[in-house]
Parts: structure tokens; C-alpha cells; sequence
């Protein structure tokens, strides 16, 4: 496991499109002006491996930048959801932009009917302009915490926190310790 660097992510570009690449990367450097560092993850053929992790509260979050496979693989899509659900993961799926939401929305009621966006472990950010990331945001459901454009921008702390808080599972705002 890596921290994320930008240049670190940069020479993933040889196993993944640019597009994924430069998303990666934006969202790295979005989560670190949050206290939240990314762990880049190596990529191996034929594993199912999260392009990267961080820690929020007690919860760990698995990284999926979601570009073409939601058209092309979309059992690759499920099956990497799955797994990190099963191993007891959170999963943040990135979208190059907001036109790719309905159909990760409709490919999860799919493949996981009746699960919740955000409180069941499952969230969807899409990219919006240079580096900004937009959530979906889904009546009924709260998104995590950390991506509200409230969260103050923080240098990271340690434990990837921007400050001491409780996890926020139920989709309350974190109570400050």
C-alpha cells in the first residue's frame, strides 16, 4: 500500500484509462484538504483490488473510480461492491461526472435491491469541474459527513481525521469529542 501521491497515481495510467487516472488522483487531493489520506492501492490482473482505502472514524472506506466499467463490466462493478461489503468495508464509488449517476443507481437497485444509498455502506460522488466532487444525494438518506461542503478543510490529523469526531453510521453529523 501506497499514500497517494499524485505522481504515484500518475504511473497507474499504463493498466488504467486517463480519465480514471485524473479522478483518482482529484479525489486524493479533494479527501487530503479534509484530513483524509488515501491509501493507493497495487493493482494486480485477475484480483479484485479497490483503487484505494482511507479510514474515517472506525469505518474503512474502499475507493472505486467507476469510469467505463459501469457500461462494460458491470459484474466486475457488483462483484467489487460485494466484496467490500462482505470483508465489512465501506465503498465510495467516483464518477468521472454527473451523467454516469442513474445508471450506478439503477446497476446497485440491480444488483443489491433494497440497499440505501449512504446508510447502507454505499456511496456515489461524481466530479464537477477541476477538482470538486459532487454527492448523489437520494431522499431519505444523509450523505456521509466528510462530504458536505461544511466539513472545515483541515490538514490531516492522525487516524485521517481533520478532528476528533465520532463515525457518522446513522448519517448524523459527527459529534465533536
Amino acid at each position: 500500500m501506497v499514500a497517494a501521491a499524485p505522481s504515484q497515481i500518475v504511473g497507474r495510467k499504463s493498466t488504467e484509462g486517463e480519465d480514471h487516472v485524473e479522478t483518482l488522483a482529484d479525489l486524493a487531493v479533494f479527501l487530503q484538504a479534509r484530513g483524509i489520506a488515501v491509501t493507493i492501492l497495487q493493482q494486480v490482473a485477475g484480483v479484485l483490488t479497490p483503487d484505494g482505502q482511507f479510514q474515517w472514524g472506525a469505518a474503512t472506506y474502499n475507493v472505486e473510480v467507476e469510469c467505463s466499467t459501469i457500461s462494460k463490466a458491470t459484474a466486475q462493478f457488483a462483484s467489487n461492491v460485494k466484496k467490500a461489503r462482505l470483508a465489512g468495508f465501506r465503498v465510495l464509488i467516483v464518477l468521472p461526472d454527473q451523467a454516469a449517476v442513474s445508471r450506478t443507481l439503477a446497476l446497485l437497485d440491480a444488483s443489491f435491491p433494497g440497499m440505501r444509498l449512504w446508510p447502507d455502506g454505499v456511496g456515489i460522488l461524481w466530479k464537477e469541474g477541476g477538482a470538486e466532487f459532487r454527492p448523489a444525494r437520494v431522499p431519505g438518506t444523509t450523505v456521509w459527513p466528510f462530504l458536505e461542503p461544511w466539513m472545515p478543510l483541515a490538514p490531516p490529523r492522525a487516524g485521517g481525521r481533520a478532528f476528533p469526531c465520532r463515525d457518522a453510521t446513522e448519517g448524523n453529523r459527527p459529534a465533536i469529542e
